[in-house]
């Protein structure tokens, strides 16, 4: 079974959500208490893995965005911190019961994943159809504070960096939630 997972912190630190999306269509996103956005990612993984060994699912891969996590889990990187030696000997335990691996992805092939960390978190996701292309779909992304506002067309991809920059798309919901 191929697994995506996310975690989510806001502020960072902050409260946590966590999103984890199966290939058979399974979604899951919950709010996890307060902490980093690592600590988020940790468990997430943990989360995924309780799932596939209670359902005694096995060979499975789990996509994450997070380079840090991989690179403990591999032993790449010693276990220095608190969250890593709390965390990664379970997230090994469980790898090896649930025959599980651990790949790393790019934040952009891991968007559903992410977007379900950003749910549990309170935040409006929505896709809307390109009104000049056809068949192309942008997503937006604004948190309950609307102080974090994302939007994935070229525009505000273009321009993100110029302080309160909105896209017309986000200009668009934030109306329309009003």
């Amino acid at each position: 079974m191929k697994v995506n997972v996310d975690g989510i912190c806001e502020p960072n630190p902050g409260q946590m959500g966590i999103g984890i999306v199966f290939e058979n269509g399974k979604r899951f996103g919950k709010k996890v208490g307060n902490g980093t956005n690592v600590k988020a990612e940790c468990i997430a993984v943990l989360e995924a893995l309780k799932i596939l060994e209670k359902e005694k699912i096995r060979k499975n891969i789990i996509f994450t965005d997070c380079q840090l996590i991989k690179r403990w889990i591999s032993g790449e990187y010693e276990l220095k911190s608190d969250t890593a030696q709390m965390f990664i000997p379970q997230i090994r335990k469980l790898l090896t019961i649930t025959k599980t691996k651990i790949k790393w992805i790019p934040r952009e092939r891991n968007e559903e994943a992410d977007i379900e960390s950003k749910k549990a978190m309170g935040c409006i996701i929505e896709k809307i159809e390109s009104r000049s292309s056809k068949g192309k779909y942008y997503t937006i992304i604004v948190n309950k504070e609307r102080t974090f506002k994302s939007c994935t067309c070229p525009d505000f991809q273009f321009r993100k960096n110029q302080n309160g920059y909105l896209c017309k798309h986000i200009k668009e919901l934030l109306e329309e939630k009003q």
